[in-house]
């Protein structure tokens, strides 16, 4: 199939989460001439998931705690963070906070600063905690991105990267029916993490989670990948909403006989209210696995205790006035919770520019990592959107100019069982990759998908017409899946241990030798996985 140039832009963004629009703002910005792409509508993706109150950001608390964060992004990480990433991350939060502010978006500030609830998750004291609604980033990007003339190409999938000399001068895309190439100077990809790639999962429909191999393809790497983070979530009412962690100090959870679980030891409710994602490092782990334990049978069961209305702080009365607000939801409410995945840790590596290594590509946002670790400090995976969605916008803005070919030659092929595939792909994730591993479930993961990708290939046809091109671009989707999904698995069998939010039931202990945080590359359309250690610790 010959594809012809009918659309061309200095800067092509694909994603309008926060680290897209972020990316689009700051190449427009450098003069840059901007299309952006989206899957969804604009302003979708895990970012504008409906089943949250908001967004959480921390910035540093003046200058002379830019240390300490970074000191304590490490120290939460387990020595899997990148010193001179995280560094520069720490340095970046208040610019990139100030350009917001400078330009008419401003956080929304805390009443009561130093109430306990705003110690940011996994963190060890307070930081300058801000809140940013969706609706006014709807409003500020919305406007801005109009006045730049950003052009919006919503439902929107990128199937695949085109380079010229080794540099990246394009996209092949999925819009409006058929598959079409885009020609662009340089790639910005903020596509998100990877809980698309499960069943049970804290997102929309259009975070496909397959853009990691896309990048994997053309030469980029990816980092941690093991670190996914699982939150529970409700399974009645109120289906995929996100269940604060701040209520577990006032919750108790109810086994089969209506009986309340750790009764006799409420420090455990008390210790799990600090942090919303599992993780096996604090010891508190008892209340996941309960919850897990109870996933195939439709959830567990939850109630509040009294003493959940008497001061109830500001951070947890926003979140039940919302509950009550959109759902008709009181704290008398008995509801069942369950564990899904959410969001990563780990992605793309990327240097302070967002640059992947590949010329004329860039990444930001949650499908970036090597600044956060085995746990994430929370407020960070926002601050991570500006930060280098800024970065990435105005350095690929820089960097790129247009190649003079035409046109690109492709081979669409598609496979009639591509949705079935699919949803195989997030069956076996949810069985071999939710927080309690092992070795053999690993390995009948890999072997699963191996099986998946070769019927895939097996059955996969050529044909002409918008219908073939939807099935083709399906195919293209569900290929990178599969071999996102593998280098997960790969890197969750690697590691040999327990350690943040990565749990082995066979290795529950941390390994001191490996120390060192696990890289994936492609090599000749396979997955390899390594220790990486000449990351300077």
């Amino acid at each position: 199939m010959k594809l012809e140039s009918e659309l061309q832009c200095d800067v092509l963004i694909v994603g309008s989460g926060i680290a897209g629009l972020q990316a689009a703002d700051a190449a427009s910005e450098k003069g840059a001439r901007v299309i952006l792409i989206s899957q969804g509508e604009l302003f979708s993706g895990a970012s504008f998931y409906p089943g949250t109150w908001g967004f959480g950001l921390i910035a540093p608390d003046g200058e002379n705690d830019k240390k300490d964060l970074a000191e304590s992004i490490q120290i939460v990480g387990e020595g899997m963070a990148d010193p001179l990433l995280v560094e520069a991350f720490v340095n970046g939060i208040d610019p990139g906070i100030e350009s917001l502010r400078r330009n008419g978006l401003i956080p929304m500030e805390a009443r009561d600063k130093q109430q306990s609830e705003f110690i940011p998750c996994f963190d060890r004291k307070h930081r300058h905690w801000m809140g940013l609604s969706k609706e006014a980033i709807k409003i500020f990007f919305g406007k801005r991105l109009m006045d730049k003339n950003v052009r919006i190409l919503s439902n929107t999938v990128l199937l695949d990267l085109t380079e010229i000399g080794q540099r990246i001068d394009g996209a092949i895309v999925y819009h409006q029916k058929r598959i079409m190439w885009i020609k662009s100077g340089s790639v910005v990809l903020a596509t998100g993490g990877l809980s698309g790639l499960y069943q049970s999962r804290l997102t929309t429909e259009d975070v496909s989670s397959f853009c990691h191999w896309v990048a994997l393809k053309v030469g980029a790497q990816a980092v941690n990948l093991e670190f996914q983070q699982f939150m529970p979530g409700y399974i009645e009412p109120a289906f995929g909403t996100v269940f604060n962690e701040k209520a577990f100090q006032w919750s108790e959870l109810l086994n089969a006989n209506g009986e309340t679980l750790f009764d006799e030891n409420r420090d455990l409710y008390t210790r799990r209210s600090t942090h919303g994602p599992f993780t096996y490092s604090l010891g508190d782990y008892g209340i996941d696995f309960a919850i897990l334990s109870e996933r195939y049978y439709g959830g567990i069961r939850l109630r509040y205790r009294s003493d959940i209305e008497k001061n109830i702080p500001e951070f947890s009365k926003t979140y039940f006035e919302w509950l009550h607000q959109k759902y008709g939801m009181t704290v008398k409410d008995i509801i069942k919770i369950g564990m899904f995945a959410h969001a990563s840790n780990g992605g793309i590596c990327i240097d302070s520019y967002g640059y992947t290594g590949v010329p004329g590509l860039y990444a930001a946002g949650e499908i970036t990592g090597g600044m956060h670790g085995a746990n994430r400090i929370g407020g960070l995976s926002t601050a991570n959107g500006i930060v280098f969605g800024k970065a990435a916008g105005e350095y690929a803005a820089q960097s790129g100019k247009l190649s003079s070919r035409g046109y690109v030659i492709v081979e669409p092929k598609g496979n009639d069982n591509v949705l079935e595939i699919t949803r195989k792909i997030r069956e076996i994730m949810d069985t071999s990759s939710f927080p309690k591993r092992n070795q053999h479930d690993l390995n009948q993961g890999i072997a699963e998908m191996e099986r998946l990708k070769e019927r895939l290939r097996c059955g996969c046809g050529q044909g002409t017409g918008s219908k073939s091109d939807e099935i083709c671009a399906k195919t293209q989707v569900a290929q990178a899946q599969i071999n996102t999904a593998l280098c997960v698995l790969k890197a969750e069998l690697l590691r040999e241990e327990s350690r943040g939010s990565h749990f082995r039931m066979d290795y529950p202990d941390k390994n001191v030798n490996m120390n060192f945080p696990i890289r994936i590359r492609a090599v000749n359309g396979e997955v390899e996985a390594w220790f990486d250690k000449t990351v300077r610790r």
